[in-house]
């Protein structure tokens, strides 16, 4: 799971509200003005974007383009350090509008001036090195090529290390950031105690110094604590997860509560997170309620465009469509997986976008089974499979126990349907793929491992193998 932000680190600002031509330094007319003020480099600000700003982002974004180039076309010269901050903050502007690869473009060529500025031990040259890295792991995420975000990150997140060294008495908040993203890029490539530990590292770095620096670092906390919330979930701690978001969504209540009314994003994403996890505990009407106000804030939050809607669409609408189901109300559920289809493309990244597909299609099957649609399921089922398979065969750590999951919904398809052999064929490849997930991660996969063979006890028995199904019945009660 990654959370969206908008960090800046151009100037020092009094206000998240003023934009770009204050950030960077520019004149109102064509041209830039010298940014001389590098202050920021020694805090490492953190700001956020003002949802309903989402023209002047889009205006600000497009004039800082057109001034940067104005002003090299004229022959004049830009210092390296001025170049970075000024194509950082582009590259940033781009990415929160969703055009990631124009901001892969600007960052990738951001970090060799910057790495010309730490190799020449130029001021702030680390730090600035330490911030486009940053960056440019962000754009890399998004684009799919997460093996080059993870290095990219791994390299900041050793440069920040050092600062701290070198200087115990200044902590960069920026830092924090740079955690999280370490976090996110080892769990893109399925490694997940590795993606924990970091996270853990960055919530607990953020309680220690958060008194320091309120202003930057309470929003930073309360992104930290949502990703650990995420990244433990996901290995099946859901106790654990579900006291994470909560805190998380408390803290940016508050915020909001505060008049901070551009970390509603946040909010809409941490009620969606403790939806899931509340589901995955049975725990459904809280869920629901959760899942609703997700939703309400989402509805306001596109209103003003697609600044993030990719992100924010996607996982409210998923989260209450799940509620739905789980508190057996198809007919609720259908139509919100339906607008989750029509509305969760994501422009550059086909590898996300093919995952996405085979969650929203496998929910819609799972919710045609339930109603007694079985034909269609299992149509939609093997739509499903053939997705997340392609999906497995690039990357087995991550989406192993994907197939595993839909594997077993597709069993129980075909079991409603009648079709007793394919559907015994179905569940046995399910429990052969989660032994193996069982054996590293036996919190997660034994409960899932034990579905799967109450479910093959079942199919045994309807194809009149009493025997066989009391002894895998047995095993599953072990369990």
């Amino acid at each position: 799971m990654e959370t969206r932000y908008l960090r800046l680190k151009l100037k020092t600002l009094s206000e998240a509200t003023t934009w770009l031509p204050e950030r960077v330094g520019m004149s109102s007319d064509p041209g830039l003005q010298k940014n001389t003020n590098t202050s920021a480099c020694q805090t490492g600000l953190i700001h956020y974007r003002i949802v309903e700003d989402l023209p002047k982002i889009r205006a600000d974004a497009t004039q800082e383009l057109i001034h940067l180039l104005q002003f090299l076309q004229s022959g004049k010269q830009l210092s390296d350090s001025d170049a970075v901050w000024h194509l950082s903050g582009l590259a940033i502007m781009l990415d929160d509008l969703s055009m990631f690869e124009e901001a892969e473009i600007i960052s990738a060529q951001v970090v060799p001036i910057a790495r010309r500025l730490a190799s020449n031990k130029e001021p702030n040259g680390d730090l600035l090195l330490a911030v486009s890295l940053d960056s440019l792991a962000k754009a890399k995420n998004e684009v799919g090529h997460c093996e080059d975000a993870l290095v990219a990150s791994q390299e900041s997140v050793k440069i920040y290390r050092g600062l701290i060294d070198e200087n115990p008495q200044t902590f960069p908040s920026g830092f924090i950031i740079s955690l999280i993203g370490l976090s996110v890029g080892y769990h893109n490539l399925g490694r997940y105690e590795e993606a924990i530990k970091i996270a853990e590292e960055a919530v607990n770095t953020s309680r220690r110094h958060v008194n320091a620096n309120p202003r930057d670092l309470i929003p930073a906390l309360g992104i930290a604590i949502g990703n650990m919330a995420f990244m433990i979930s996901n290995v099946g701690r859901h106790e654990d997860a579900l006291t994470y978001s909560r805190e998380a969504k408390d803290i940016f209540r508050r915020l909001l509560k505060n008049g901070q009314k551009y970390f509603s994003p946040y909010l809409a994403f941490y009620l969606s997170a403790s939806s899931f996890t509340l589901t995955k505990l049975g725990q459904h009407g809280e869920a629901l309620e959760a899942s609703k106000e997700s939703v309400k804030i989402y509805r306001k939050l596109i209103k003003y465009g697609p600044i993030d809607s990719y992100f924010y669409q996607v996982f409210p609408l998923y989260t209450m469509a799940c509620c739905h189901y789980k508190m057996d109300q198809c007919d609720k559920a259908l139509p919100m997986v339906e607008e989750s289809l029509s509305q969760g493309r994501h422009p550059v990244n086909p590898e996300l976008d093919q995952y996405n597909k085979a969650r929203f299609l496998d929910l819609r099957a799972l919710c045609l089974s339930n109603m007694g649609r079985h034909q269609e399921a299992v149509e939609v089922g093997k739509e499903v499979l053939e997705i997340v398979r392609l999906l497995d065969e690039r990357r087995p750590a991550v989406y192993g126990q994907v197939v595993s999951e839909y594997l077993l919904h597709q069993s129980r398809a075909l079991y409603g349907k009648g079709d007793n052999e394919s559907a015994k064929l179905a569940v046995q490849e399910s429990i052969d793929r989660y032994r193996v997930l069982a054996k590293d991660n036996p919190v997660k996969f034994n409960t899932e491992l034990k579905k799967g063979l109450t479910h093959l006890s079942d199919v045994l028995l309807a194809t009149g193998n009493q025997a066989e199904a009391n002894k895998i019945w047995q095993e599953a009660l072990q369990l």
